[in-house]
């Protein structure tokens, strides 16, 4: 397995990655000190043993209550992409402090969110770096005021 790593490494012109300085000790420690609660994992937590399975379901219902309080209560559409959802640029706010309260009604826990300031604020930012960020779509249906067409990108400047 390290051979086929090296190779892959080598093959993207990144050489020198000595696997014996990344021995899985040190790498598990220092998991563990950024995330502490992982040490627990397996055992009994809030009285359960907890798995990959539970915190996949918890983040579904974190998404689908989020889509769900977005579209019922203030009717923003939304479009979920694994753990995040597309919401129209205008209602960055309003999506983010609702996936904040899911997600601490459902762990008990307040989570960061990224990012913290408003796409209104940050668009400018990216340009006048000369930075651009695209993100690629396949949508069901047409979305109003964007660009391309159902099964091709749409590219969001």
């Amino acid at each position: 397995m390290l051979d086929s790593l090296s190779a892959q490494l080598t093959k993207k012109g990144l050489t020198g990655f000595d696997p014996k300085s990344y021995p899985m000790r040190v790498i598990r420690e220092r998991v563990l000190q950024r995330h502490p609660l992982l040490a627990r994992w397996g055992g009994p937590i809030r009285g359960r043993a907890m798995g990959w399975a539970d915190l996949m379901f918890r983040e579904s219902e974190v998404i689908l209550g989020t889509m769900l309080t977005l579209m019922s209560e203030d009717g923003v559409p939304s479009y979920p992409v694994y753990d995040s959802i597309i919401v129209p640029a205008t209602k960055y706010k309003l999506a983010r402090e609702t996936l904040i309260n899911n997600f601490r009604k459902q762990t008990g826990v307040v989570p960061t969110v990224k990012p913290e300031k408003d796409p209104e604020d940050w668009f400018d930012e990216l340009i006048a770096d000369r930075k651009y960020q695209f993100v690629y779509c396949f949508t069901p249906a047409p979305i109003k005021g964007a660009t391309g067409s159902n099964g091709c990108p749409i590219a969001i400047t």
